[in-house]
């Protein structure tokens, strides 16, 4: 599930997958230049000036999924876990497909030893997430089985998972 941030980073690099509003070209541009700050804000481990500047975007902005993804990170960063699992929540509303909210979330809830919240997240992913992209659920599923004392479920959820 640590592997959630080098994915964040790749999504907000690629450019590409941002959805940016259809607003006016100013303020599009105002969105993507805060955009870009706020990832060289989290770069310098600057995390409160990093969600000051999402908290910036999503006012343009309120239903751009990459800046509530980002948002969350940075919360997560300074352990202000309740309003990261708010933003990742609204994340995972807005794009319910995409398993980078439901592995955030139920790596917080790991993170506070709540083992049946996490898989129950976890559980919810597998059934909204596309097949050809839930692997990193499948595997976070049985990582997560193994560190609740699981071990037998965990090696059975993950040599289903092979298959």
């Amino acid at each position: 599930m640590r592997a959630t941030v080098p994915a964040l980073l790749a999504l907000l690099l690629s450019g590409s997958s941002i959805q940016l509003p259809a607003t006016g070209e100013a303020a599009r541009d105002k969105v993507l230049a805060l955009m870009h700050k706020g990832a060289d804000q989290r770069k310098s481990g600057d995390y409160a000036g990093a969600a000051e500047t999402y908290r910036q975007v999503l006012q343009s902005a309120p239903t751009l999924y990459e800046a509530h993804l980002f948002l969350a990170d940075s919360l997560k960063r300074r352990r202000l876990n309740k309003e990261a699992m708010e933003e990742f929540r609204v994340a995972r509303r807005l794009r319910p497909s995409d398993p980078l909210p439901y592995l955030s979330l139920a790596d917080l809830h790991r993170d506070a030893f709540q083992f049946p919240e996490a898989l129950a997240v976890l559980q919810q992913a597998s059934l909204a997430v596309p097949a050809l992209r839930r692997e990193p659920i499948e595997v976070a599923n049985g990582t997560l089985l193994r560190q609740s004392g699981r071990a037998d479920a965990s090696v059975a959820a993950l040599a289903e998972a092979a298959k």
